[in-house]
C-alpha cells in the first residue's frame, strides 16, 4: 500500500509539471497522448485506492497554471476542460448511455477540437468587461489590454436581441500559413522560435508588451457560453451558435447536429481525411449532447462537463527524407535497421529516427538512403515509416545493404527462418549485446539499482573491467577511480549500492536473467512453481514448461535453451551464491 500511495504521489507531481511547462512556459514536455495516459493512469489508481484520493489531484482540477503577470479573475461559470480518449470505443459508451438513459430521438451535435487557447469573454449591456484565460477553470489570467492582437473578436454585440449579461468561450489561434511566415521573424522577440501553434498563441496572449507583427494575428472561434441573463435563453446548443454568429461571432462551419451513431463516426472519419487541408491545427472531434435542458441535468465533474466527450486523432503524416540507416544490436542479438531522417515536427515533438524492423520491411518498402518517406506517429507515440514517395531510379539514391556480418563483434549473421529476423549468436562475446544484457539486469524490474546506466556499463564494458552482471557485484572504488570521466560522487554512490545489495525476488532475479520473450508477468508466474534456484535449474533441462499455466511450447524451448549451456548455469549459481534469492 505505502508503494501505490508512492506511485500516486509520484503521478501528480509528473502531471503538474507537464501541466506548468505546458501552460505557462509554453513547452510541451511530452506528447499529448503521453500525457492523457498519466492522467488516465491515475485516475485509475485513485478509484481503486480511493483512501489516497485528493481534492487537489489534478484529476479533479483543471490546473494552477498562472504565469503570476497578469491580475486574476473569476469566471462566473467555471471554464471547464474536456474529457478526451484516442479509441472510438468510449464515443460507443458515450452515445449507448446517453441514448437510453434519456431518449433515442437524442441530438448530439459534432464539432472540430480546435488546438488553441482557450478564452472568455464576459459581456454586459453589448460590451466587453473582460477577457479570460481557462487558468484553473474557475479564475484565469485577465488578457483584457492585450486582445487587440484577435482580429476577429467582437468589442460590442450586434443585434437587438443580445443577452444582458453573457459569457462566450472559444478558442483563439493562429492560422498556419500566418504561423510559418510570423515564426521566421520571433528569434529576436522571444529569444527563440516556437514548435507549434498553440504556443506561439500563448506566447502572444501573454506579452505585456505587443509588437506591430503580432497585430490582427490571432483569430478566435467561438464554441460555447457560460453564464447568461436572462437565464434559460438557448434551448439547444447548435441554435445557441447560430446564435452567437448573428452577435458578431465567428464559429467553426463544421458543426453539424446527428441523431444516429453511424453519422458521427461518418464526421469523425471525413475531417480525419481532410484535416492537413484546414488552415489551423485540429486534434481532434467534439461530441455534445445538443439539447441545454439535458446538459443542465446530467451536470459536470470538478473537471469536465459530463455531456460532453472529446475523440482524439491518433495519426499524423509527415514528408521527410533519408539521411543514414544504422543496424542496431538487441539484447537478444536481433539485428534491427534504423533510419535515421530529417528532423519532422509532430505537434511539438522532435522525431528523428525510426525502426525498419527487418531485412524483408526494408525491401518491401523499396526504401534507399536519400529517399523521400511519409513518416507517421503510431498511436502519437511510435515513429513510423508509412511509404517511399520518391520517384524511382534515382541516381542519388544509395541502396541499403543489410550486413552479413554483426556490426559489434564481426561475427556471421544467422537467419531465424520463422521470425525472418537476422541475428548475432555471438552472445557472450558480443560487446553490444552484452551491455544490453548487463542493463537488463540492472532494470527497473530487476535488480533495481538506479544509477547504473547505459553511459556507466558503456564505459565499464569498454575498458573491459565488465564481462557480465556478476562482475559488477566485485567492483570497488579503486578500481572505478582509475577511469577518466568518471564523476567520484558517482562512483562512491554505484559501489555502495552494489554492496548493500542483497536481496531479490525470484520472480525479479528469473525476469533480469534477459531469457527471450520472459518478462516480468510470465517471470511471477513461472517463480510460484519452484522453492529454490537448483530445483528450477533441474525442472528447466530435464521437464516441459509447458506443464505450467500460460507457457507455450515457445517458451519453454526458449528456458531450455539458456540453461542448456553449461556456462549458464555456473553463472547463474554464481549470482544465486552473491545475492539472496526470495522464494
Amino acid at each position: 500500500m505505502k508503494n501505490i500511495k508512492n506511485v500516486i504521489k509520484n503521478l501528480r507531481k509528473k502531471i503538474k509539471l507537464y501541466e506548468y511547462f505546458y501552460n505557462v512556459l509554453n513547452i510541451s514536455l511530452v506528447p499529448d497522448h503521453k500525457y492523457d495516459k498519466l492522467l488516465e493512469k491515475l485516475s485509475f489508481l485513485e478509484k481503486k485506492f480511493s483512501k489516497y484520493d485528493s481534492i487537489n489531484s489534478p484529476t479533479k482540477k483543471i490546473g494552477n497554471n498562472f504565469s503570476n503577470s497578469f491580475k486574476l479573475n473569476n469566471h462566473i461559470l467555471p471554464l471547464l476542460s474536456l474529457e478526451s480518449f484516442y479509441k472510438i470505443d468510449y464515443f460507443y459508451n458515450f452515445y449507448d448511455f446517453f441514448k437510453k438513459k434519456y431518449h433515442k430521438n437524442l441530438d448530439f451535435c459534432c464539432e472540430l477540437k480546435i488546438d488553441g487557447v482557450a478564452l472568455n469573454i464576459l459581456y454586459k449591456d453589448n460590451l466587453i468587461v473582460h477577457a479570460l484565460t481557462r487558468g484553473n477553470g474557475y479564475s484565469g489570467e485577465n488578457i483584457t489590454n492585450n486582445i487587440n492582437v484577435i482580429k476577429n473578436l467582437p468589442k460590442k454585440l450586434l443585434g437587438k436581441n443580445v443577452p444582458k449579461v453573457l459569457e462566450v468561450r472559444g478558442e483563439v489561434f493562429i492560422f498556419k500559413s500566418d504561423f510559418f511566415n510570423l515564426n521566421k521573424n520571433l528569434s529576436n522577440i522571444f529569444k527563440k522560435s516556437f514548435s507549434n501553434t498553440r504556443n506561439i498563441v500563448s506566447g502572444i496572449l501573454r506579452r505585456k508588451k505587443n509588437s506591430k507583427l503580432f497585430n490582427k494575428k490571432l483569430f478566435f472561434v467561438a464554441h460555447s457560453i457560460g453564464y447568461v441573463y436572462p437565464s434559460n435563453r438557448f434551448k439547444s446548443h447548435y441554435f445557441m451558435l447560430k446564435e452567437l454568429q448573428t452577435f458578431g461571432f465567428c464559429i467553426n462551419k463544421y458543426n453539424y447536429v446527428y441523431k444516429q451513431k453511424y453519422k458521427i463516426i461518418n464526421f469523425f472519419k471525413k475531417i480525419l481525411l481532410i484535416k492537413e487541408k484546414i488552415n489551423f491545427d485540429i486534434d481532434g472531434i467534439v461530441i455534445k449532447i445538443d439539447s441545454i435542458n439535458i446538459q443542465k441535468k446530467i451536470g459536470n465533474t470538478s473537471k469536465f462537463p459530463k455531456w460532453a466527450i472529446a475523440i482524439k486523432f491518433n495519426t499524423q503524416k509527415l514528408v521527410t527524407k533519408i539521411l543514414s540507416i544504422n543496424f542496431k544490436i538487441g539484447r537478444t542479438g536481433v539485428i534491427t535497421p534504423v533510419a535515421r531522417f530529417v528532423p519532422v515536427n509532430f505537434s511539438g515533438v522532435i522525431v528523428k529516427n525510426a525502426s525498419l524492423y527487418n531485412k524483408n520491411n526494408i525491401e518491401s518498402l523499396k526504401i534507399s538512403v536519400g529517399s523521400n518517406v511519409l513518416v507517421k506517429r503510431k498511436g502519437n507515440v511510435i515513429p513510423k515509416i508509412v511509404k517511399v514517395i520518391s520517384k524511382k531510379n534515382d541516381k542519388s539514391f544509395k541502396k541499403i545493404f543489410f550486413p552479413k556480418f554483426c556490426p559489434s563483434c564481426s561475427s556471421k549473421l544467422v537467419l531465424n527462418r520463422s521470425k525472418k529476423l537476422y541475428m548475432c549468436i555471438n552472445r557472450v562475446f558480443c560487446k553490444s549485446q552484452k551491455k544490453k544484457i548487463i542493463l537488463h539486469f540492472f532494470s527497473k524490474h530487476g535488480c533495481n539499482i538506479k544509477g547504473i546506466g547505459p553511459r556507466t556499463i558503456e564505459i565499464l564494458v569498454n575498458k573491459k573491467i565488465v564481462n557480465n552482471s556478476l562482475d559488477m557485484f566485485n567492483l570497488n572504488e579503486k578500481t572505478l577511480l582509475n577511469i577518466k570521466n568518471f564523476n567520484k560522487k558517482s562512483i562512491i554512490k554505484i559501489v555502495k549500492k552494489l554492496n548493500s545489495f542483497k536481496n531479490i525476488y525470484f520472480y525479479n532475479f528469473l525476469y533480469a536473467l534477459g531469457i527471450p520473450e520472459i518478462g516480468i508477468s510470465l517471470s511471477k508466474n513461472i517463480a510460484k512453481n519452484f522453492k529454490s534456484i537448483e530445483e528450477f535449474i533441474y525442472f528447466s533441462y530435464n521437464c516441459n514448461f509447458t506443464k505450467i499455466d500460460n507457457i507455450g511450447k515457445k517458451i519453454s524451448n526458449n528456458i531450455y535453451s539458456f540453461f542448456i549451456l553449461k556456462r549458464n548455469i555456473i553463472y547463474v549459481k554464481e549470482l544465486s551464491r552473491k545475492l539472496k534469492i526470495i522464494f
